[in-house]
């Protein structure tokens, strides 16, 4: 009969701890996504910055840090990445053969532009990145908010009838980047 009154006594200790446990548990399991994906943002942001981004990129955003520069996005290796690629290929035709997930147009007069935006939103290496081959052989780079892969590309597109108008309408909406 004591033990019984002993344990009455205790019991509401026990539950009381429990509870408290309980929500403690509760509370972490509930704020553990956002602790794994800033903890997952911070980790991949390491990853790229030692391991993936050059010596130039490093340049590049210590500069744009620093107000030396007024580009918002973009990484210059990617930027030289995509030149290489696009170096070979003389036709938008033949690129996209290669590389589907590149866009390309042919205008009303006959020119052509074919191009790779790296999306600004997400993890991608490189976002903000445009960089557009045409038809009178230059390889332009762009940096700016690219909103979803190959955003800018297409933008307004059908307004304009050749190349001069294109050009000088991504000239008014991204920073031109002369490698």
């Amino acid at each position: 009969m004591w033990i019984g009154r002993r344990y009455r006594l205790n019991r509401s200790w026990y539950s009381s701890l429990w509870r408290a446990v309980r929500l403690i548990l509760l509370i972490v399991v509930l704020i553990s996504p956002c602790l794994f994906c800033c903890g997952g943002a911070f980790l991949r942001g390491q990853y790229l910055y030692w391991f993936v981004l050059t010596k130039e990129d490093h340049d590049f955003h210590e500069a744009r840090r620093t107000g030396r520069h007024n580009y918002a996005e973009g990484t210059p290796s990617a930027a030289r990445k995509l030149i290489v690629e696009m170096e070979p290929f003389h036709d938008p035709d033949e690129a996209v053969a290669v590389h589907p997930d590149w866009f390309y147009h042919r205008f009303e007069n006959g020119e052509w532009i074919f191009g790779y935006g790296i999306d600004s939103h997400g993890f991608h290496v490189g976002h903000g990145t445009l960089v557009i081959k045409d038809s009178r052989g230059r390889t332009r780079v762009f940096f700016g908010h690219v909103c979803g892969r190959n955003a800018g590309l297409p933008w307004g597109i059908e307004y304009h009838k050749g190349l001069d108008g294109f050009c000088k309408w991504h000239e008014a909406r991204f920073d031109e980047w002369y490698p």
